[in-house]
């Protein structure tokens, strides 16, 4: 502890007050009263120090929770790119797996011929096992609007995958005739199908049935 002109200059830095601190002797000089100003000084010092010491617990609060809040948002970050990456995986997942369910069985053979020749007017199948194969076909595209619904599979992927299949189906008068015929017995039968072709805006005409031209006409919107 300094002493002197050199208490006072302590005193003076740390905003200590000097009121009191003056006193005079037997000669009358007067001087400082030391052992006051030194208890105001190390009060001051303690003080300051407690400030400090505040002042880094706060700093510290506000670190430790900056530190949190960013490997918060950075978890948050990772696993929403975690949950991206695992549905575009499912996604494609189920656009192979329909894929397969498409270019398979009684389905399969319908896609190839009407790839091949853009109908089914030439194909080999013929009574229930044409019908079988029909309906193998539309009940894919049925799950595929499903999934697409419950966006279990990408919209836009699903488009350029499907369509052309769909599409070239619903321009065929055997697949025509069969979902028309199947809709007079159960109004709401392949409404999947024909979502997808408003969704994909594909036009078809369902072929009217005899003697009520006003029902089973059907129009995809624009």
């Amino acid at each position: 502890m300094p002493f002197g002109d050199a208490l006072e200059a302590e005193a003076i830095r740390l905003g200590v007050s000097l009121r009191g601190t003056r006193k005079s002797d037997a000669w009358g000089r007067e001087h400082f009263d030391e052992p006051e100003l030194q208890s105001r000084i190390l009060a001051a010092r303690a003080e300051r120090r407690a400030s400090n010491l505040n002042l880094l617990q706060t700093v510290g609060i506000i670190g430790s929770l900056s530190l949190t809040l960013f490997v918060a948002i950075f978890n948050h970050r990772a696993q929403v790119q975690e949950e991206t990456i695992q549905k575009h995986q499912k996604s494609a997942e189920l656009m192979i797996k329909f894929g397969e369910m498409l270019d398979t069985g009684g389905s399969g053979l319908i896609v190839l011929e009407l790839d091949r020749r853009g109908n089914l007017d030439h194909i080999k199948l013929k009574g229930d096992d044409l019908e079988d194969a029909i309906d193998e076909f539309l009940g894919n595209y049925e799950s595929i609007n499903a999934a697409q619904q419950y966006r279990l599979i990408d919209a836009d992927m699903a488009d350029d995958a499907f369509e052309y299949s769909l599409d070239r189906a619903l321009h065929d008068r055997t697949v025509l005739a069969y979902i028309a015929s199947s809709r007079r017995d159960e109004s709401d039968v392949w409404d999947g199908v024909l979502d997808l072709a408003r969704t994909w805006n594909i036009k078809y005409l369902l072929p009217q049935p005899p003697g009520n031209p006003s029902v089973g006409v059907k129009q995809a919107a624009h």
